[in-house]
């Protein structure tokens, strides 16, 4: 399984651009961000981000949040060793596993996790929590379910499991 940080890096850069020019933020996004979106990220916004627009209201809500995650999204790569230390625990205890794809993406507040076709898409600005990052934007729901960078090992596990299970809308268990 390849471990895709590129939307990651890709994002940074189209906020950048969007910041410098406040007027063509949208054209940044879509320019930077996702015309060279990864399989992951391109799943992960049909399933989760749904529109440009509503990713850009996002943005626009969580000013001072977005500004101050980056570093922590950028330490995703510190947590790789673990992450597959976690896949080859599964294997150990469920020799059928599979390994999809781990792509890290920057979404907009919908999901931390989920799985598609194409591997596990993981909503990294939902686990970039860290005691310097400023929480007044966000609602209370979002307050509650904002994790440490540190968590997302066992976030990769968690939808690493999902992807495991045959038919997992069907699933109740």
């Amino acid at each position: 399984a390849e471990l895709v940080t590129g939307d990651i890096i890709n994002f940074w850069e189209a906020y950048d651009k969007a910041s410098k020019d406040s007027t063509h933020a949208l054209d940044a996004f879509n320019d930077y961000y996702f015309k060279n979106a990864s399989e992951g990220l391109k799943d992960y916004f049909s399933l989760r981000i749904y529109s440009t627009e509503l990713f850009m209201n996002n943005l626009v809500t969580k000013k001072a949040f977005y500004k101050a995650i980056r570093k922590n999204t950028l330490r995703v790569e510190q947590f790789k060793e673990p992450i597959r230390n976690s896949f080859i625990k599964l294997k150990s205890i469920y020799p059928a596993a599979g390994f999809p794809n781990v792509y890290f993406v920057i979404g907009r507040w919908t999901s931390a996790g989920t799985v598609s076709r194409n591997g596990l898409l993981i909503g990294t600005d939902m686990l970039s929590k860290s005691d310097d990052i400023p929480l007044h934007e966000l609602s209370l729901w979002e307050k509650n379910n904002y994790k440490e960078i540190e968590n997302l090992p066992y976030i990769v596990a968690h939808e690493l499991v999902h992807s495991q299970q045959n038919s997992m809308r069907l699933d109740t268990t």
